[in-house]
């Protein structure tokens, strides 16, 4: 049985990236935190009538939040036959207004992550939560990644969990360091002026404390966590509590691990790969998904990074901090110079990209067969 499925995802994904790029000796959780922008949750009321003002005032509400959603008010009554029946279930009618919520499509799909009934308290509990707002504060404060425990029924086997889960913890922490070559904002400058080879692409991209620092967060069988408990049970279904998953970046959660998978070598493993240099910089090749969270990244991390003019790079003034994107590298290779190909080369420089997508998309689609083969 393959030792550790969370820690295997993330190699065969990662050394593929590693064979066909430069790594940049950013860590991984620090990328993503900074150049990952959160995905949007899809979230629907559907009335058959005009909502009242304290629907309205609560739907207001969140869509001004930073929250990452997207709200969407449908009302039934005011649609023509052929609206309604290209809305899925065919628009059947409805005695009272309801709330869906959809986790970030993938790959073009999207999944029902939970329904119910439309009310200021349901909206609230979607928009913010206690436990999710710990895990921002502590992923904006510079920790690593946070370890979320879902406790199960049995209290003595949850705290056994736990135990054995900040051992493992405390281990990784003391055997994973940083990779060298990680140039601090505020030193980039004067960096680049005696290292004029050195990459951007290693430069932080905000202020907060580089570290490696794991917490564990528990969420209890008795807590009031409606909303993180449907992201969690659409995401990790058919897993028994207790289990545990880490939560990165901009709350990007991985494959739940089982009390029976928690091993030292599985939780150095998966910790090693979040403190390790990043190559996978394409977030939709990575496995996970982005949980709800009521906070404003860009505000937290700052707005801008400065540079002064010297011979190598000519950079000068203020780079914006990236959302997220992939748009950003590309947008750095197509203003390279164009070279001139021989003949020869030519499908060298077609086939060698085509070869390393298809090999991408052939190791991505086992590990994801691997794991919903369970």
């Amino acid at each position: 049985m393959i030792r550790g499925r969370i820690a295997a995802a993330f190699v065969a994904i990662c050394l593929i990236g590693v064979s066909v790029a430069h790594a940049c000796k950013v860590p991984v959780f620090r990328y993503a935190l900074e150049r990952w922008q959160a995905d949007n949750y899809r979230v629907v009321v559907t009335s058959s009538g005009p909502l009242n003002e304290e629907h309205q005032s609560a739907i207001e509400k969140l869509k001004q939040s930073p929250a990452n959603t997207v709200v969407e008010v449908i009302d039934l009554s005011s649609l023509s036959e052929a609206d309604l029946w290209q809305l899925e279930g065919g628009g059947q009618e409805i005695e009272s207004p309801t709330l869906q919520v959809f986790y970030p499509e993938r790959n073009g799909q999207r999944k029902l992550c939970w329904q119910g009934e439309l009310s200021t308290a349901n909206l609230s509990a979607w928009q913010s939560s206690s436990l999710r707002n710990d895990i921002a504060k502590d992923l904006q404060s510079g920790v690593s990644a946070v370890w979320v425990i879902v406790d199960g029924k049995e209290p003595a086997a949850n705290d056994k969990f736990a135990v054995e889960l900040r051992r493992s913890l405390d281990l990784a922490s003391q055997s994973i360091t940083l990779a060298d070559g990680v140039i601090l904002r505020a030193n980039a400058a004067e960096y680049f002026k005696t290292h004029p080879d050195a990459s951007m692409d290693d430069v932080l991209r905000s202020d907060v404390p580089l570290r490696i620092e794991f917490k564990v967060r528990r969420l209890g069988s008795q807590s009031n966590e409606l909303a993180f408990r449907a992201m969690i049970q659409g995401f990790a279904e058919n897993v028994s509590a207790p289990y545990a998953f880490p939560v990165f970046g901009r709350g990007r959660m991985i494959e739940p691990l089982r009390a029976d998978q928690l091993t030292d070598d599985t939780i150095v493993s998966a910790c090693n790969y979040l403190v390790g240099q990043c190559s996978c910089t394409m977030k939709s090749l990575n496995p996970g998904v982005d949980i709800l969270l009521d906070t404003n990244w860009q505000q937290s991390l700052g707005n801008e990074i400065v540079f002064v003019d010297n011979s190598a790079h000519q950079l000068s003034g203020p780079i914006q901090i990236p959302v997220g994107s992939i748009s950003d590298d590309a947008k750095r290779d197509t203003q390279q110079p164009k070279k001139t190909l021989h003949a020869g080369r030519v499908l060298l420089a077609i086939g060698l990209p085509v070869a390393i997508v298809m090999s991408l998309i052939i190791a991505v689609s086992i590990v994801m067969r691997q794991w919903t083969e369970r």
